[in-house]
């Protein structure tokens, strides 16, 4: 739920051929493939940085891929690394992309443009491609002496399939290494289903045994991500301490959470109305420094804090016989 946010710099962009594009990137195929690493399951976080040197005279086309299925079905960022000649001093050099996803064996383009980037000095000459994944954002950075490009890309994470990349054949790789994270197995209520959770918060005669749906939020864009408008339910484990159930309303997780999967802890403290607060994120992490849960408006509203990451969601109680 919670996670800074990277987004792409277009100033030094500028059109190119869709066309030309497109038939580049049906030409990796050809090239030769270095081993591809098997994901697994629930990808929490995830760096894979595929660096190579650049010919002297002769511009590379390369690819970073992910997942990928088989050779019809995958993602990819296709670029064109230019040789060591055309980096020019003070302009640098163009180096053109496309982002495209293969389904099936037909290509989609997703986005295409150009930026300006360098190569380093000396032996330390290179271009690297990074793909970064977080708890809800992917990114892939491009540049030769440092990230000159950063692009907002899909990443499957439940069933991410293999990564790797192409290029021609005698290109020297520098680095090819990668670090991954998988989520935590996801931890589940006690109840076999939403309508015996209903029954039961129905019956209750504990005011914080209750269903509540997303109110509104206070967050500071660059710094907090909110995947879709949480329907929750708090309900009693033992005295003081209430368990936050996930019931619906994820938006951009693409099925990172189940109905009945727990979210959270609330535990009370000295002061009426306010708990501790414990909440499991998309990537299995536990967040619950600083963290905090209050009652407000005689019961009706639940706001959950954040203030490491400058960021509130308040929650609006409903009847159980008006929730959705």
């Amino acid at each position: 739920m919670i996670s800074p946010k990277l987004w792409p710099d277009f100033s030094t962009m500028r059109k190119v051929s869709v066309i030309l594009l497109l038939a580049f990137a049906a030409l990796l195929v050809s090239y030769a493939r270095a081993p591809f690493y098997d994901l697994g399951e629930g990808v929490g976080r995830l760096d894979y940085h595929v660096r190579l040197r650049p010919s002297k005279s002769v511009a590379a086309r390369c690819s970073l891929l992910w997942n990928y299925a088989d050779a019809d079905n995958y993602t990819a960022m296709a670029y064109t690394m230019p040789p060591r000649s055309a980096d020019d001093p003070h302009l640098g050099m163009d180096v053109e992309y496309s982002l495209f996803r293969r389904v099936d064996g037909c290509d989609s383009l997703i986005a295409a443009g150009v930026f300006a980037s360098h190569y380093p000095t000396g032996a330390g000459s290179g271009f690297s491609a990074v793909l970064s994944v977080d708890e809800t954002v992917a990114t892939v950075a491009l540049g030769g002496k440092e990230a000159d490009f950063r692009l907002k890309v899909p990443f499957e994470r439940i069933n991410p399939g293999r990564v790797g990349y192409t290029s021609p054949d005698g290109l020297e790789e520098l680095r090819h290494d990668m670090r991954v994270g998988h989520m935590s197995p996801p931890r589940y209520s006690r109840f076999e289903t939403v309508d015996s959770l209903k029954e039961y918060v129905k019956a209750s005669g504990d005011p914080m045994e209750a269903l509540w749906t997303y109110l509104d939020r206070d967050m500071k864009p660059d710094m907090a991500y909110l995947g879709g408008e949480y329907r929750l339910a708090t309900v009693a484990e033992r005295p003081g301490v209430y368990s936050i159930v996930y019931l619906g309303g994820e938006r951009d997780g693409k099925g990172i959470f189940r109905p009945l999967q727990l979210k959270g802890l609330l535990r009370a403290t000295v002061f009426a109305g306010h708990y501790g607060l414990v909440w499991y994120d998309a990537a299995g992490r536990v967040l619950d420094k600083e963290t905090s849960a209050t009652v407000e408006l005689d019961g009706l509203v639940l706001r959950l804090g954040f203030p490491l990451y400058g960021a509130s969601v308040r929650f609006s109680k409903v009847p159980v016989s008006l929730f959705d």
